[in-house]
């Protein structure tokens, strides 16, 4: 089990988004105390890449192409600062 600060690091997003999963219901934790520990697998699935299964009509531009990978761009472009 590990703590929300913990499970950010480790997926790489926000300590208020894992929060928001924990109050949403989409992501299970354990209060002790003041800190909510969250499994570390669950934070592992929740965090991958393909764990949100896209719309067909999502993945592809108007003229057919295969859309940009845009969370890894995105991605990317923070790790450069």
């Amino acid at each position: 089990m590990i703590t929300v600060p913990e499970a950010a690091r480790r997926s790489g997003r926000n300590p208020e988004t894992i929060r928001r999963w924990i109050r949403s219901g989409r992501l299970r934790s354990e209060k002790i105390g003041t800190q909510h520990l969250v499994d570390e697998a669950s934070v592992d699935a929740l965090a991958a890449p393909d764990a949100i299964e896209l719309p067909d009509a999502w993945r592809r531009a108007d003229g057919g192409r295969a859309m940009p990978a845009w969370e890894q761009l995105v991605r990317d472009g923070r790790d450069a600062h």
